[in-house]
């Protein structure tokens, strides 16, 4: 119907109108900005998401920054340890050409003064905006916990979603050449474990070497029981009742070291006549004229008598016509365990050849002390855990064990954390808790004089003599040779001795800043990779972010013509609604 209040029509096209204005405002905005969700208002999620992408992408590129600030310190570095390492090749062939006949050490000495000037050049350049790897100002050079530097190395959210920066660390001391306090490359190592608590006997810096000499055995042996003789002679079995008898004893029990019950050894009587001198010098005519002569016969008595393998042998000392000795043989088949000779009952007709009645112990080798002198186990950049000590032990003929520990066991071991054995209680708890486990009858104790005594239970092990003994054996130190020189301090005109030990101490320093330098290689790689990782991380993100928020600019612009088209219709539809009304007012004039 036709009204007068209500055109229906137009109202059709003004809402088309509107509905258009709006979906082309919407597109003309896409075109404009290249953005489908500019505002919470399009998508409230993906705008969101967007928002913080952008964010964290940005913190990336710091990142990135960050990572090319510690790339340009790294290279610098690099050139700097390269340059020294070129130079303390020149500075040891110097050094060798000094060893040679008629070379001026003065002028040599000019010249190694020039190279460390260029050396000490190269270590104060190698800063990069202020900051230098090289040249460093650390407590302990050392200390894996205090040398490094952290340099930004990436950024991300955790699974919860928070931010995270993250860092990686630039173990400084281990680059280090010239440190404040000592340590670095170019500087002595101060980090000697000395005696290891007694369990080496020494260790000293020999100046010839100029390199820390450890001495890798400690250990006690036992002796067997031992007489000496000089004979006296000659000696004539010239008939078949000529005779030389004497009785012994063998391998008895000491009672001062093996508790009771005692074994009292074995009783052997020896008799010596003119067919045992045949049998042994067969073209001597009965006659035993020296100590090789009587050697021979005695043992020629011994084994005729077919004496256990324990029994004695004689034996003549060098070219001495006259010295000879008896001593236990001691591979206990016979099961005895003491180290014992006795002689008596000594009976002859043709004279005694030296020979006089004796008793003689061995000594008991399975014990030793150690003199303890209090150590710090250091710490150590190439091992977390601290220096580290190994060695082999083992006592008797029983086959040897190895053990090692570090600063991280001596103060699980010690409840300690600077890694100090300060007293020999201390150093006692630590070798129990090595030793023990494998060797439970091995007493560990200290003595009255403060000492740290180790020991075979006798209750246990009661053997003696010779084939006992407990020791120490292949002792190592991780950190040594130690370099104990600093470079500044190479003086061949005052110290012409020393030349060797320059040439070895330079030789190590030498192998260290190759480490370093291979070390920091290493690391450039890395932050390569790095910066590219984050890079690409960072397209990566910004196209994800674009799938989420960019608007396809085909579709939006196709799109806007045709909203265009729509809304030059819905006008047209607007004044065709419009005219209709015009027309009806005309009726009434």
């Amino acid at each position: 119907m036709t009204s007068i209040h209500t055109n229906a029509s137009a109202f059709t096209a003004l809402r088309t109108l509107r509905s258009v204005g709006a979906a082309l405002d919407g597109v003309q905005s896409q075109t404009a900005t290249g953005l489908r969700v500019a505002t919470a208002s399009d998508n409230a999620a993906y705008w969101s998401i967007s928002t913080t992408m952008r964010s964290d992408n940005r913190a990336l590129g710091s990142v990135l920054d960050g990572l090319g600030m510690t790339a340009a310190i790294a290279d610098t570095t690099y050139v700097a340890l390269d340059s020294i390492g070129k130079q303390l090749s020149d500075f040891m062939s110097r050094l060798v050409a000094a060893k040679e006949p008629g070379v001026d050490a003065t002028k040599v000495q000019a010249e190694l003064d020039q190279i460390k000037a260029g050396i000490r050049s190269a270590v104060d350049s190698a800063s990069f905006n202020g900051v230098s790897w090289l040249n460093t100002d650390l407590p302990d050079v050392k200390d894996r916990s205090r040398n490094y530097q952290e340099v930004v190395w990436s950024a991300g959210r955790t699974g919860a979603g928070d931010f995270q920066l993250q860092t990686s660390q630039v173990v400084v001391g281990a680059l280090s050449a010239l440190n404040k306090s000592g340590g670095g490359l170019l500087q002595a190592d101060g980090r000697n474990l000395g005696t290891i608590g007694g369990i080496r006997p020494y260790s000293y810096v020999d100046d010839t070497t100029g390199l820390e000499v450890p001495y890798p055995t400690n250990y006690n042996v036992g002796t067997a029981a031992r007489k000496s003789f000089n004979f006296a002679g000659p000696l004539k079995f010239l008939t078949a009742s000529d005779q030389l008898s004497f009785d012994l004893v063998l391998d008895s029990d000491n009672h001062a070291d093996v508790p009771a019950p005692w074994q009292n050894g074995t009783p052997q009587h020896i008799v010596i006549d003119r067919a045992t001198v045949d049998a042994a010098l067969p073209s001597a005519g009965g006659v035993i004229n020296n100590n090789l002569d009587f050697t021979a016969v005695l043992n020629k008595a011994l084994a005729g008598k077919g004496a256990s393998a324990d029994f004695p042998i004689w034996y003549s000392v060098g070219p001495d016509p006259t010295a000879y000795y008896l001593t236990t043989n001691q591979d206990r088949s016979s099961g005895l365990t003491g180290s014992y000779l006795s002689l008596s009952g000594l009976s002859s007709t043709v004279g005694h050849g030296g020979l006089s009645a004796f008793s003689a112990y061995g000594t008991r080798g399975s014990s030793m002390t150690l003199p303890f002198t209090k150590f710090e186990d250091y710490k150590d950049d190439n091992l977390p855990s601290g220096v580290s000590v190994s060695f082999d032990f083992h006592v008797n003929q029983e086959p040897a064990k190895h053990y090692s520990f570090d600063r991280a066991y001596v103060n699980s071991v010690l409840n300690k954390s600077d890694g100090t054995i300060e007293t020999p209680d201390e150093m006692v708890t630590l070798l129990q808790s090595l030793l023990t486990p494998d060797w439970p009858h091995v007493i560990i104790a200290k003595d009255s004089s403060g000492n740290v005594q180790l020991s075979s239970d006798p209750n246990y092990d009661r053997l003696s003599g010779s084939g006992t003994g407990i020791g120490f054996y292949n002792i190592s130190v991780s950190n040594e040779p130690l370099p104990t020189l600093d470079l500044d301090k190479v003086d061949i005109v005052k110290n012409p001795s020393m030349i060797n030990g320059y040439i070895n101490y330079v030789d190590i320093v030498s192998k260290n800043v190759t480490e370093a330098t291979t070390t920091l290689g290493a690391f450039q790689k890395s932050i390569s990779i790095q910066s590219d990782f984050v890079s690409r991380l960072r397209d990566t993100i910004t196209k994800g972010i674009g799938r989420l928020v960019d608007a396809d600019m085909t579709m939006a612009s196709t799109r806007q013509k045709a909203l265009q088209t729509q809304q030059q219709l819905a006008q047209q539809g607007l004044q065709i609604a419009n005219a209709q009304s015009a027309n009806l007012m005309s009726l009434f004039r």
